[in-house]
């Protein structure tokens, strides 16, 4: 476990120190939580009593120590003991080198410079303290305010998820506007009724057992045409070209995720990438192109699900019951919601599920 959280220290501005906040903040804790315009836009819900602010209050400081996130109290200079908001990092993500920042100041003090002061600290200290490569804020899309103070902090939209502003650091980035056409990042299986997706050797064949009155293609020319890059990690790379007297997909671009590239060379159109590399998948998704599809084991799914890369889920359930095989739980080894886009069935009795991210872990 990374323990980049554990580097913690006061900080300070030429009107603000940001240090930690103790059971001695309680009253003025739970006059800002339970502030309904405070609390509006923040997505938790309200403390309502002061065995709740002390309740907060703890459990913020068991998160610090379990090196969780670190977060900061806010206070004035002149008035170093009287509390009006709190910031701080949290939800590192150790495959990205990225951490998520929030914050709330009393509304006595806003748009007056405070929080561009506290934000700009906090993320030098991230950046050149903590080494993090990236910064992300999740904001409410009615929270003009807090958009524009990221925008003047040179964050730019995430297009993949459209309530994150990211900042690179040692990049400029600018707003851009969220598009609903972006290139998407798709995985697509065969389902048994008893949710496997191959047999215990990784084989599917028993589909061709399934009756096709139709002669239907399933609609995978439709799907093939939309995308224009594949990923692969090592073993369904191995397995490709095991079976095949040349790679086939050449039409398109590969990504080809390894233990080690030195042991590959790229070629035409397929590239070899260590599996720490996984981090070009998110600037990959953002890039003018057709679609992306994943064929891929469940680790590389676990990083893309884990942060929100996986825009539509593709599930072509059969009705068949495989006794031994891979289940669907090792191509996506995590809890992970969606929601049902469109489904339609086959003569054959296969049912086509298109499902679309839904709610985020």
């Amino acid at each position: 476990m990374n323990n980049i959280f554990s580097q913690y220290i006061d900080l300070e501005t030429n009107n603000i120190i940001l240090k930690e906040i103790t059971q001695n903040d309680i009253n003025r804790i739970l006059e800002l939580r339970s502030d309904d315009e405070l609390m509006k836009y923040m997505g938790v819900e309200k403390l309502n009593s002061m065995e709740e602010a002390k309740d907060y209050i703890n459990s913020e400081i068991t998160e610090k120590q379990c090196k969780q996130k670190l977060s900061w109290g806010i206070y004035k200079k002149e008035k170093p003991e009287y509390l009006i908001g709190s910031v701080e990092l949290f939800a590192y993500n150790e495959d990205f080198n990225s951490s998520m920042i929030a914050y709330y100041l009393d509304s006595e003090f806003r748009n007056r410079g405070y929080a561009k002061q506290i934000l700009k600290q906090v993320m030098t200290y991230g950046f050149e303290t903590l080494k993090i490569n990236l910064i992300e804020a999740m904001i409410d899309p009615r929270n003009t305010a807090s958009i524009n103070l990221v925008k003047s902090l040179q964050f730019e939209f995430n297009r993949y998820n459209e309530q994150n502003y990211i900042f690179q650091q040692n990049r400029i980035n600018f707003l851009s506007e969220y598009n609903e056409n972006k290139r998407k990042i798709k995985i697509m299986t065969t389902l048994s009724l008893n949710g496997k997706i191959a047999d215990s050797n990784g084989n599917n064949n028993w589909l061709n057992e399934i009756p096709n009155p139709e002669g239907t293609d399933y609609d995978f020319d439709e799907f093939y045409n939309s995308i224009d890059t594949i990923i692969l990690d090592e073993d369904s790379y191995k397995t490709i070209i095991s079976t095949n007297e040349f790679i086939p997909h050449m039409d398109k671009e590969l990504f080809v995720f390894v233990s080690n590239k030195e042991n590959y060379t790229n070629k035409d159109r397929v590239h070899f990438y260590n599996y720490k590399e996984l981090k070009i998948l998110k600037s990959l998704s953002q890039e003018e192109g057709q679609d992306i599809w994943v064929l891929s084991n469940g680790y590389i799914n676990k990083i893309l699900i884990k942060n929100n890369l996986i825009d539509e889920l593709i599930l072509y359930l059969f009705p068949a019951i495989i006794t031994k095989g891979i289940d669907i739980t090792e191509l996506i080894p995590m809890e992970k919601f969606f929601t049902l886009k469109s489904g339609k069935t086959f003569q054959s009795g296969i049912v086509q599920l298109k499902y679309i991210s839904g709610k985020f872990n």
